[in-house]
């Protein structure tokens, strides 16, 4: 960042704020108003502010304009190469609003949303007979609930880190086919725990992380590769995927199928990893166009079998993508 730039920015601002340096452009603004009242279209931006938002970008995120191949990622983890993927996509935070929905005796809580169209809730006091069906404990009274349209393993990712901060633990894990047309599918997580304050909390933490998980899915045209990794897996992902307790997991998802066994293969290949999961476009995935994989490991192993995958499935995926006919 250079100390020119920084006084160009500084300077531009100052000026926008001047006494009258900004009428004509109110004058327009209110002009266009007039002229175009009833509809809901926003104002255009004038060229001075846009002069300024690009100077501020460039200082905020100099490396923006470097051609990434077409990949969107919300984030690139600490152990990924540098300038492999653009990072300029921000994703919505999430949502926490705790609204109550109330019909009677009814109490339920809408916890709040987060991406991939995940929505959280809470059942505080779970109907006897609904219980018994789903097998829970007596004293299992309060329920959290994960549900999404798009994604699992950000979901499932976010939630194990949700049990690990608080007294509640995961019933069930069930993949539903959706995905809004996309290769992948939804999710359906169920939590419980004695104390509604848990779950309540649990959930909130779930939404709070499903989008920092979410940035590990990197989607082009042609498809997908999705990479999760965590040092010490807890509850939700030895439910989903018999992950060994407080060890170092990855998660590998590659789509379509095809793309999706290649990377695999390179994950095991290039490090010494114990494979705990394997799935592809079966029932047990609810007929996604998906391969998963999940291994265990020394955590150094897990990673960098991550990263070789995902560099394999980014360049297969390039590829694809520009070759891709429909």
């Amino acid at each position: 960042m250079s100390d020119s730039l920084i006084q160009q920015v500084i300077t531009e601002v100052l000026r926008q704020q001047e006494p009258g340096s900004n009428l004509q452009d109110k004058n327009n603004l209110q002009t266009a108003a007039i002229a175009g009242a009833g509809r809901k279209e926003p104002p255009q931006t004038n060229d001075r502010n846009q002069l300024t938002n690009k100077l501020l970008a460039d200082i905020l995120n100099p490396k923006a304009g470097a051609p990434a191949g077409n990949v969107r990622s919300g984030r690139d983890d600490s152990w990924a190469r540098e300038g492999r993927v653009d990072n300029t996509v921000q994703l919505p935070k999430p949502q926490i609003i705790h609204r109550e929905v109330k019909s009677g005796k009814v109490r339920e809580e809408l916890v709040g949303f987060a991406v991939g169209g995940t929505v959280g809730f809470v059942i505080p006091n779970i109907d006897a007979e609904i219980r018994n069906m789903m097998k829970l404990s007596p004293l299992d009274r309060s329920i959290g609930i994960i549900s999404s349209r798009t994604g699992s393993a950000a979901q499932i990712m976010a939630v194990d880190d949700a049990v690990k901060k608080t007294n509640s633990s995961v019933v069930s894990i069930q993949f539903a086919r959706d995905g809004e047309g996309g290769p992948g599918h939804g999710v359906y997580i169920v939590l419980s725990s004695t104390d509604v304050a848990d779950v309540s909390r649990a959930i909130e933490i779930s939404l709070e992380k499903v989008d920092d998980y979410f940035a590990g899915v990197e989607q082009l045209d042609g498809g997908k590769v999705e990479t999760h990794y965590t040092a010490r897996a807890a509850g939700a992902l030895n439910k989903a995927f018999k992950a060994e307790l407080n060890s170092a997991f990855g998660i590998l998802i590659g789509a379509p199928a095809g793309i999706g066994l290649i990377i695999s293969d390179v994950a095991v290949k290039t490090a010494k990893v114990d494979v705990t999961y394997y799935s592809g476009p079966s029932v047990e995935s609810a007929f996604t166009n998906e391969v998963w994989l999940t291994f265990t490991g020394e955590s150094a192993a897990v990673k960098n079998a991550l990263e070789s995958a995902r560099d394999v499935g980014i360049k297969l995926l390039q590829d694809y993508s520009g070759q891709l006919r429909r």
